[in-house]
Order: structure tokens, then sequence, then C-alpha cells
């Protein structure tokens, strides 16, 4: 036990992990006395549980495959993103779900005028969207629409004459609480 004048050192992560590593080669020719004073060790180090330190101890001396998780296939092709945009244009920007309820009444109409060139089941898929896809699919959309920088409006007293304000208390320039 440290004594309490004695300020306690706490490893990071990677100090942990080099920790393990120097014991790994070890643990297996040690008797059941050395491990359990290896494992003493790690637990007053890493202030870790005694089971979690015995697991990592364990699982120091395995050779782990890491398989690289393969992604979904997307749902909505680009046809469907191109033709849900169109729609969006139409009905001037609505945000998704509004746009969400209206495809059902707005993919058919275009598709009988010919603006959509969609077959039946690309038109089923993009009638049944979701808002929040629909909000995921335009994002770029409404990036390319949004205005870059700043607006060049400097604050002044011609601007604050501009716009009617009603307060409590009538603009005063030389109070050093408002300013420019």
């Amino acid at each position: 036990m440290r004594s309490n004048s004695q300020e306690p050192k706490w490893l990071s992560i990677q100090e942990c992990a080099n920790h393990l590593g120097v014991h790994k080669n070890t643990i297996r020719n040690l008797l059941l006395s050395g491990k359990s004073r290896i494992l003493d060790e790690l637990v007053e180090l890493t202030r870790w549980h005694r089971d979690y330190a015995r697991a990592g101890l364990r699982d120091a001396l395995r050779l782990k495959i890491v398989k690289p998780r393969r992604g979904r296939a997307p749902t909505y092709g680009p046809r469907v993103t191109v033709a849900l945009v169109k729609c969006w244009a139409v009905l001037r920007a609505p945000a998704g779900k509004r746009l969400a309820p209206m495809l059902a009444v707005v993919v058919p109409l275009l598709r009988r005028d010919g603006e959509l060139d969609l077959t039946g089941a690309e038109a089923a898929l993009l009638v049944r969207i979701s808002a929040a896809t629909i909000d995921r699919r335009l994002a770029p959309e409404r990036a390319r629409m949004m205005s870059r920088g700043r607006s060049h409006t400097k604050p002044g007293t011609l601007l604050k004459s501009q716009i009617p304000i009603r307060t409590w208390v009538e603009w005063d320039d030389k109070l050093e609480s408002i300013r420019d």
C-alpha cells in the first residue's frame, strides 16, 4: 500500500498497453504467485477491476484478426436522388418532413408529364423515402444554395435609424454599454 504522502501514478492507455506488452511474454512461464503479483501490479497501476485486468492479460496473449465490416448496399441510387432533387425544386425547397408526404402526389404527376425518367420500382422507392433520408440526400443541394461569406453589412447609426425598434429607452450612442 502507498502512504498518503506519496501521490499515485496513473497510467495512460498507451502506457497500459506497454505495461501489458512487457508482461505478456512472461505470464506463461510464471507460477500462480507470480501471475498474482503481476495482476496486483496491473490493478494498482491502471485502477482496473481485477476481473477486467485478468481478461486484459489473457487477451494480450492471443492474436486477434480484425475483419473490416462490409457496408450496406445503397437503397437509393443516383437516379432516385436526381429525381428527388427535381421534386424538391418543383415544390420550392421544403424540408424533408414536409416533402415526404407530397412525394406521393408529385411523383406520379411528374412521371406522367415526362419530367421524371424513372422506372416503376424507382418511383416506388422515391414515394416511400423517409423524411430523414430526404434531408440527408438533399444536404449537398441545400449547401449549394446557401451563400458563403459575410454579408458585408456593417452596423452603424444609419442601420439603426432604418430599423424601428420599440424599447423602453431611446437609442443613445453616447452610452458606453451600447457599442457599434
